[in-house]
């Protein structure tokens, strides 16, 4: 258990730091531990710099220990969908959604059968983008969605 709290403390450390180097601010404050696959995952960005500033968004999922961009696009809910650009002008902010009842389940293969992972821990990820195209990362804390997919039946297995 104390790895793990070490863990969260590190990232949050680490998101602040980050957040100070491109001052963009992302408001964790409005995100909550769980969430249903029928909520909207809402957050906002803000520029507290003094200059406009290029930002993206996508989503993470935790597998097998290792974050990695989720296959479907954050605010389209499209799979291998490319993450829209926002421009914020600096004392701006924009508010972006992630909505998981966009999201359809991947095809199964023929002859498989896959459980079902019924709370995925997720977390989002702003890059910023500078005009000497260095790039600056800002994780949201984690957070797990239910039946992201809406493939689990109450049983825990795939339905048919």
């Amino acid at each position: 258990m104390m790895p793990m709290k070490f863990s969260l403390v590190a990232l949050a450390l680490l998101v602040g730091c980050s957040t100070s180097t491109a001052n963009i601010r992302m408001g964790n404050e409005s995100l909550v531990e769980k969430y249903r696959r029928d909520e909207l995952v809402t957050f906002t960005v803000e520029n507290q710099g003094m200059k406009t500033t290029n930002i993206y968004a996508n989503t993470e999922v935790l597998d097998a220990g290792e974050w990695s961009i989720w296959s479907y696009g954050m605010e389209t809910g499209l799979p291998e969908s490319i993450s829209e650009s926002h421009i914020i002008k600096p004392g701006k902010s924009v508010s972006l959604n992630l909505n998981f009842s966009k999201i359809e389940a991947p095809p199964i293969p023929a002859g498989q059968n896959p459980a079902c992972d019924r709370e995925p821990l997720f977390r989002i990820r702003i890059v910023v983008v500078g005009k000497d195209k260095k790039r600056h990362e800002l994780h949201s804390k984690p957070f797990t969605v239910v039946d992201p997919y809406g493939v689990c039946g109450e049983d825990g297995r795939v339905r048919p």
